[in-house]
């Protein structure tokens, strides 16, 4: 062994051994020994065996399958997404019932068929055909079966990621990247909805293994065919699929034009059949469903949704700031972001210089995809999924090059000792506050103040309720996490990475798990409309089998989903009100559900109609709503 400065220090891959000549094809580097771990003069580490493998893969899919699936069933859908996907999905299984006049919900996706085309197209189908192929087993459209794709996506990202780990360092550094991508709280709860960013970033990182193998010689070449094919599946889910894989791969041959060049590994990718075989996967559909619509499905999707977000034209959502994802990013990859900093470093550094070149991969495929996000008008905190896989694999290089070195390496033992402290010192402080809301009032009152979304006050006003009702619940939630905060801080400063690893690993899933156990019913009260709902089917059965529900609040895919029996839509109608009083006219009951300040303001007030309060949403509600009853007011002596 060399030392340097007093240390013993082994290099993982001399720099000279693993370059890789203009000339020469990319060199396999796989090994089940860690960044660390190998002897000087090494080029090419023997391969792990199959056996000690299987099982660190079957952990990683039992876990990530648990805890994607754990209660999932039982929470009602609550947002708009997952509406809107049960009820494509509901249509698709009722195509024999759909408008002959309009284009097939299963080539189409479409959520109503009553409001006008344009406004009904959806994004591409392959998410709301995984919908529709579970509902379809299951015989109908369940909570269960609108989430099961993202809970299956999230399986399949972190095997990927694995897979990943593997063929750019190691076998440990893959399985670590892997725990640190399904212990993440957010990547959790986005898994366990009915979004498509799961599914898309599947596809993504399904595409740049493919590359990467083929790149560095691992299996054939023809693995860049399924590169370019997994680019146009993801294209199926999100048209982002077209952007994020070729930016990644760009950069990263763009980064390793000095050792490698630029145009040899760029002919390698096959650029001619390659693209042809992503418009073979893509472009079918595209095809078909432009000229169902005679173009006005193109016009919506790539118009609107696509290029009208990315520039700020869009009719639907208001543009936010451009530093909007830094926040995000803090909170939604918590805790492991504060690891982020130092693993985007690490490869940089003398003593791991030899897997810089295997390290720009997941990098640019992070940063870019972040400046990307960053510089579009158009943003939500579930647009970066698709690069935390490049963050996990950093973070798990990261924490596997300190397992392997971290009593030769003082400084990275002093950085990672401090971002031990500060992820103890931020779950020591959350888990003091889950006990303030619980015992003080005036915490409550100023935290409450603090929202200014009606959103975010009812969720907060039903979990405050809740953890002050019932105070063990609080000390439930705080007491892992304060003491594995405490505890975590004393192994790290006793030495000990690897128990302190997977003290945060543990710690963090608990924590979740007991969320989704005491915390997550809440939320569904909160900001669900089940119960809701349910009062409304209760008084249109009670009126009879001639009942009909009119939903005039918009666009609420919630309610459409749980009543789509008795809703009806009067879109078409230019005047609803005296459609209303025609029919009541005739002796069929009406019910119409409204939102509140609507109804307090005397929308829809008329001579001839008078509307009685039959129910309304829970106080405190996100979006508080009312079902009311329409009635012919009597008619005078004289009137006509």
């Amino acid at each position: 062994m060399r030392r340097r400065g007093g240390l013993r220090h082994t290099p993982p891959y001399a720099e000279g051994h693993h370059a890789v000549s203009k000339r020469s094809r990319p060199e396999r580097m796989v090994s089940d020994r860690g960044p660390s771990e190998l002897a000087a003069g090494e080029t090419t580490p023997p391969p792990p065996a199959r056996g000690r493998e299987a099982p660190l893969v079957l952990l990683l899919v039992a876990l990530s399958a648990a805890l994607a699936l754990y209660r999932t069933a039982d929470r009602d859908l609550f947002t708009a997404h997952e509406a809107r996907a049960a009820r494509v999905a509901g249509h698709m299984l009722e195509s024999d019932a759909w408008p002959p006049e309009r284009p097939s919900p299963w080539l189409v996706p479409q959520f109503s068929p009553d409001v006008r085309p344009g406004l009904a197209y959806q994004k591409p189908p392959l998410y709301y055909w995984a919908v529709a192929g579970a509902s379809t087993v299951c015989g109908e459209v369940t909570n269960l079966t609108v989430r099961l794709p993202s809970a299956v996506s999230l399986v399949v990202l972190v095997v990927i990621v694995y897979y990943l780990g593997k063929a750019l360092v190691s076998v440990r550094t893959g399985f670590i990247a892997g725990l640190v991508l399904l212990s993440t709280p957010k990547v959790l709860w986005w898994s366990r909805a009915g979004l498509l960013d799961p599914m898309l970033a599947a596809c993504v990182a399904g595409s740049l293994l493919f590359f990467i193998r083929a790149h560095r010689g691992i299996g054939g070449r023809w693995q860049y065919w399924l590169f370019w094919a997994l680019v146009g599946l993801g294209t199926l889910v999100k048209a982002t699929s077209l952007v994020v894989p070729l930016l990644a791969v760009g950069l990263y041959l763009l980064a390793r034009m000095r050792e490698e060049g630029f145009w040899g590994p760029l002919w390698r990718m096959k650029p001619i059949s390659g693209p042809l075989v992503l418009l073979a996967v893509a472009a079918p559909w595209h095809i078909a469903a432009h000229v169902a619509t005679g173009g006005a499905f193109s016009h919506v999707y790539w118009g609107m949704h696509v290029f009208g977000r990315a520039t700020g034209t869009s009719i639907f959502e208001d543009s936010t700031y451009w530093w909007y994802y830094f926040p995000a990013m803090a909170r939604d990859l918590f805790p492991w972001v504060v690891f982020l900093p130092g693993a985007l470093v690490q490869p940089w550094r003398r003593m791991s210089r030899g897997h810089l070149g295997a390290m720009l991969l997941p990098g640019v495929w992070f940063v870019g995809s972040f400046v990307f996000f960053s510089a579009i008008s158009f943003r939500k905190d579930e647009y970066l999924l698709v690069a935390y896989p490049g963050a996990a694999l950093l973070v798990g290089y990261f924490l596997d090059y300190y397992l392997g070195a971290h009593r030769q390496d003082a400084a990275l033992r002093k950085w990672i000792e401090a971002a031990f402290t500060v992820v103890a010192a931020a779950a020591f402080l959350l888990g003091l506050g889950f006990l303030l809301v619980a015992l003080s009032g005036s915490v409550r009152e100023h935290l409450f103040e603090a929202f200014h979304n009606r959103t975010d006050q009812a969720t907060f006003a039903a979990v405050a309720d809740l953890i002050a009702d019932r105070e063990w619940i609080a000390m439930l939630l705080a007491g892992p996490m304060m003491v594995g905060a405490v505890t975590s801080v004393v192994l790290i400063r006793h030495d000990r990475p690897l128990p302190t690893v997977a003290l945060m690993v543990c710690t963090t899933v608990l924590g979740f798990v007991l969320f989704v156990e005491t915390i997550v019913p809440v939320l569904g009260q909160a900001r669900g409309l089940a119960s809701f709902a349910t009062a409304v089917s209760a008084h249109a059965k009670k009126r009879g089998p001639r009942t009909r529900i009119f939903l005039a609040v918009g666009k609420c895919h919630e309610l459409a989903f749980m009543l789509h029996r008795f809703a009806v839509g009067l879109e078409t109608q230019r005047d609803m009100v005296g459609y209303l009083k025609e029919d009541l006219a005739t002796g069929r009951p009406w019910l119409v559900v409204m939102d509140r300040k609507a109804h307090e303001n005397g929308r829809w007030s008329d001579p001839g109609l008078q509307w009685r309060l039959v129910a309304q949403t829970p106080a405190g509600h996100r979006r508080p709503m009312v079902l009311l009853e329409p009635i012919l007011t009597p008619k005078g002596p004289g009137e006509p």
